[in-house]
């Protein structure tokens, strides 16, 4: 399992861990926050979703704290 803080550190940063341990492994994906910064929460969601379609992996689950 993957845990990232937001959408596109799988890519940016696992994306040959992920590629090599899927060969091998069931992978998963959970992201702490939607990367809703600049209001931009639901597209990088989706982001995050069709990188996963990508790399062939279970759909993300995806956390989004809201600010208290």
């Amino acid at each position: 399992m993957y845990v990232i803080a937001h959408p596109d550190d799988e890519a940016m940063f696992f994306a040959p861990s992920i590629i090599q341990l899927n060969n091998f492994n069931k992978i998963y994906v959970l992201c702490l926050s939607n990367g809703n910064f600049a209001g931009l929460g639901k597209t990088r969601e989706k982001e995050l979703e069709k990188s996963c379609e990508v790399f062939d992996i279970e759909p993300p689950v995806t956390l989004d704290v809201p600010k208290l």
